[in-house]
């Protein structure tokens, strides 16, 4: 009840100091930040134009989606001119009375003009230049094709995707090496912990996302996270005029996607209302062959006797593996009003389904099991800078969630890799564990981000978010039941975080200093067994940490920015590695914080060879010096796993692309990634000797390489119309499933992966369609990111965009 109180005057003491700051602010009325966006005809932005005050020296430029800001006196009417290279001057006469949210259309000019070099950075070039080790990757050019997030993250420098199967399967993301709850995953800054399975980085359709931010090792602290070895923030699409866009893509594997996102605002009163809504479906009955796919032969002999005789090496459809998820986003408020940059309302509804194929390796396949997500997220956004006072700005999320988790698992039916039932029958049920189990996690999500320009190099910036969660679990098929099994658990997480961004020496010097603090509690479910029969209590933990680091980068010119970081970095335990998952997982009240050293230095060199050809390279050198590692191994208890701090690893690699650019036509890109995990444990879990100091991590790759070619051309048909053509091709190096060191020969390993990909599309004239076709593993290669578990082999996709209005 205590806690209750607690959560609800913290929401309370949130609430009044958004309401006094729409107050105080409404109160202002010296300047107004006028924000807007510059278009062209067909509604595409017009990045870098410029926009200044007429006769006065107040001016700016547009970022690469056209978005602009100025802050200007409103003591009378004020005229702003908006300019840019190929398009006609045009001036607009800004009232007091006017609404500061503008939509500008520049029409293109008649008349012929002389070639200028232009030079301006964009969102994507100002991200990777704040001493971050980062990768932007703009996404615009990807949304019309058939192709997941997850595919994209794939083929970026040092960053790892491994998916166990096909659509909706299992993912585990690594950057430079660290791995699972390591890498913290965002949309727009917000932690999407609590969002659900099928509200995340593996569902979410890219034609929703404009940008993909990838930090690797060292994280901002305006992203409000524990995360040790980096984070993916996922940028969605910043609409500024009506619009309503519809995409579908099908294919291979009875695999359809649908995307629906729309847009509305008055332009009178700034009322805004946004949606977002995407369906996934397939039935994932790929081709699977290999040594684990074998089928039992029956054999009857000449007296009757009956014999099973295993016939390995056949050719299979995976027939219990399909996949279904459903999301809708909606938001409602305000945007571009004096009281507020944008106010919002929010509702997220999500679910899915997923039949479950088999267990870690695929030598036993399952024909029943299912599992079960459903999430409902009420939340408020409000975003305000210059509040209070001018560079002084806020930005807010508050939410509160259900998820509730299902799985079924109670046959006592045995099947083949055929979808045959066999004669033999299980003694008690369930083909990975009986069980029907249903979880139900309340959460309750606050993101506060405050930040203030002590001058133009100088700004503070502060950051808090607190998570708490109630979790409660049921399952009928349980006996031996205590009081202490009804009980339910608590877990409560708060990460805060200061920094100190610098400009010097004409701005080419960029340096941020942070400091971050973390603390977790927890009320954990714990059983024991004795003489047969278990029982429950609740114990309490909780641990706290702190964490500081250093981002900054030189450009030594135009052309060439040299970047480095240092951090003692910290990761809490997550719910699940504390109070288990209900199923599979048991609880561990003794779990200590994730701790690490993280390094990087890092180099951005643009070489332009002429007017109309550039290369680009841009290496990375990291160091991870990781201690109490949380590792997850099994349980005493037959088919259980716990977490544990185990491992200490030292990770030293090297990762890096280059582009070769000529004009806006033809770009090649090749990234490779090398690292080099070394255990430095000699004890186990258990305090014996492990024998594997100074040997490299296992069931990790070590070498990655990624080439893609792509050719953007205008069409010969017609003026206005676009098309594109790709290939990409993937290398994975080959490791073992366990330590190198033990054993000589037959060792369990996942072989080398050589997967191409190609795709083309074409976009009309009006702009308003596209249609794309993608084909993945052309040459039908067997490929695994995990050992034993054989990925999707070839496979078409066909993709329709439609700009509705």
């Amino acid at each position: 009840m205590q806690l209750n109180q607690n959560i609800i005057r913290k929401f309370v003491s949130i609430i009044f100091l958004v309401i006094l700051c729409i107050g105080k602010s409404m109160s202002q009325s010296k300047t107004v930040t006028i924000k807007g966006t510059v278009l062209d005809p067909n509604d595409n932005a017009i990045p870098f134009a410029t926009v200044y005050e007429n006769n006065t020296e107040n001016g700016t430029v547009t970022d690469e989606n056209g978005e602009f800001k100025i802050t200007v006196s409103i003591k009378s009417n004020v005229e702003l001119v908006f300019r840019n290279l190929g398009f006609q001057e045009k001036r607009i006469i800004i009232q007091q009375s006017s609404n500061p949210g503008l939509i500008v259309v520049l029409e293109p000019s008649l008349e012929k003009i002389n070639e200028v070099d232009i030079i301006a950075k964009s969102t994507s070039t100002k991200i990777e230049e704040k001493g971050f080790t980062a990768i932007s990757l703009p996404v615009k050019e990807l949304q019309t094709q058939s192709i997941e997030i997850n595919q994209v993250l794939s083929q970026s420098a040092g960053v790892r995707v491994r998916q166990q199967g096909g659509l909706g399967s299992r993912v585990n993301y690594s950057i430079n090496g660290l791995e699972g709850k390591a890498v913290r995953f965002f949309l727009d800054g917000i932690p999407m912990d609590y969002f659900g399975s099928s509200f995340s980085a593996a569902t979410i359709p890219i034609s929703q996302i404009s940008r993909i931010d990838i930090y690797k090792g060292v994280v901002p602290v305006e992203l409000g996270s524990d995360a040790l070895g980096g984070a993916v923030n996922l940028v969605s699409k910043k609409d500024v005029k009506n619009n309503l866009d519809f995409s579908y893509s099908f294919g291979s594997f009875n695999t359809h996607k649908v995307s629906l996102s729309g847009f509305w605002r008055n332009k009178n009163n700034g009322l805004t209302g946004k949606i977002s809504a995407f369906y996934n479906y397939s039935d994932n009955n790929y081709k699977v062959w290999g040594n684990d796919i074998k089928v039992d032969e029956k054999v009857v002999n000449e007296d009757g006797f009956v014999t099973y005789v295993p016939k390995r090496g056949i050719t299979v459809e995976r027939f219990h593996d399909a996949f279904e998820s459903k999301t809708v986003k909606a938001d409602f408020g305000f945007t571009g009003i004096d009281q507020a940059d944008q106010v919002f309302i929010g509702l997220l509804l999500s679910g899915m389904d997923k039949e479950i194929q088999h267990g870690a390796t695929m030598f036993v396949p399952f024909g029943e099991a299912t599992y079960e997500q459903s999430v409902i997220m009420p939340y408020l956004t409000y975003k305000k800078n210059n509040i209070l006072t001018e560079g002084l700005s806020l930005n807010l999320f508050t939410s509160y969630s259900e998820l509730i988790r299902s799985r079924v698992d109670t046959t006592r039916n045995i099947y083949n890799w055929l979808g045959e039932i066999e004669d033999e029958k299980r003694v008690l049920g369930g083909e990975q564990k009986r069980t029907l189990n249903k979880l139900t996690e309340n959460a309750f999500l606050n993101r506060l981000n405050i930040g203030y320009d002590l001058s133009d190099n100088h700004s503070l910036g502060f950051n808090t978010v607190f998570t708490h969660v109630k979790r409660t679990d049921e399952d009928p098929l349980v006996t031996q039941k205590t009081d202490g099994y009804y009980a339910p658990q608590y877990f409560k997480k708060s990460v805060m975080g200061l920094s100190l961004q610098s400009k010097l020496i004409d701005q080419r010097l960029q340096t941020n200093l942070f400091a971050k603090s973390y603390y977790y509690w927890a009320d954990i479910k714990v059983s024991t067994t004795e003489a047969g029969v278990t029982s429950y209590e609740t114990v309490s933990s909780s641990k706290n940490s702190f964490g500081i680091g250093i981002a900054s980068s030189f450009e030594l010119n135009e052309n060439f920015l040299i970047s480095a970081s240092l951090e003692h970095a910290n990761r809490l335990p997550e719910a699940n590695e504390v109070l288990g998952d209900g199923l599979n997982i048991i609880s561990n009240p003794h779990l200590k914080p994730e701790s690490s050293f993280n390094a990087n230095l890092g180099f951005n060199w643009n070489i332009n060879l002429d007017s109309d050809n550039r290369i680009q390279l841009v290496p990375n050198l990291f160091y991870r010096n990781v201690s109490q590692k949380l590792k997850m191994v099994t349980a005493s208890d037959p088919g259980l796993f716990q977490f544990v701090n185990f491992d200490k690893v030292r990770i030293k690699g090297i990762d890096g692309r280059i582009q070769f650019f000529h004009k806006q036509s033809i770009r090649l890109t090749q990234s490779v990634s090398y690292l080099n995990p070394v255990i430095k444990t000699d004890k186990d879990e258990l305090g014996n000797d492990n024998g594997l100091a100074n040997t490299r991590m296992s069931n990790t790759p070590f070498y990655q390489a990624n080439s893609e070619a792509r050719y953007n051309f205008k069409s010969w048909l017609k003026n206005n119309a676009q098309a594109f053509v790709y290939w990409r091709f993937k290398y994975v190096g080959s490791f073992y499933r366990y330590s190198e060191k033990f054993g000589s020969e037959k060792k369990d390993q996942v072989p080398k992966q050589n997967v191409n990909n190609f795709g083309i599309g074409y976009t009309f004239p009006n702009q308003k369609l596209s249609i794309s076709a993608d084909v993945n593993n052309i040459f039908n290669v067997q490929a695994f990111d995990n050992y034993a578990v054989q990925k999707p082999g070839r496979a078409f996709y066909i993709k329709i965009n439609c700009k509705i209005f």
